[in-house]
């Protein structure tokens, strides 16, 4: 769930925000939820397509399409562009693994793919920037405060 849902993701967008415009990048990650419930209807049992739900896939891509034909004119990096939505494919397979879980705690999943995500993405950033000095423990410490107890507690009375 790290890798798909937060480091993946996360690196593809930024890679392609470098060279693409950020209206075309969310553009792009509205195909999200609609690739989340094209995999639901494979992956999860309990989910089925109705009329009305393919209907809604339908609509959903064809605006998508609709606004990517009026940005496009302006933007021919389709090579970013498909790092954007394999980024959405990404974020919607980790979203349909994350609900074939038993009897989990939403709070404790996205806690430790953070954590996990975070850990990953150290040697990375180290490595493309050179001046970039972490305080790893300093910083593992500040993470842990979002594990305790006591936040979960919070976010559950929220």
């Amino acid at each position: 769930i790290a890798i798909l849902g937060n480091v993946l993701p996360f690196v593809l967008i930024t890679w392609a925000e470098v060279s693409i415009n950020t209206n075309v990048t969310g553009i792009i990650m509205g195909l999200m939820p609609i690739i989340t419930v094209f995999l639901a209807y494979f992956f999860v049992k309990e989910e089925k397509i109705n009329v009305y739900t393919f209907i809604g896939i339908l609509l959903g891509f064809g605006g998508l399409f609709f606004l990517l034909e009026i940005v496009k004119n302006g933007n021919n990096n389709f090579f970013f562009q498909g790092a954007v939505i394999l980024a959405a494919i990404s974020f919607a397979t980790a979203t349909i693994y994350t609900r074939k879980i038993p009897n989990f705690q939403p709070i404790y999943i996205l806690t430790g793919s953070t954590y996990f995500a975070f850990l990953m993405l150290i040697p990375l950033a180290q490595s493309v920037e050179e001046d970039l000095l972490v305080d790893l423990y300093q910083v593992s410490q500040s993470m842990k405060k979002f594990g305790s107890p006591e936040y979960i507690q919070r976010c559950q009375e929220f």
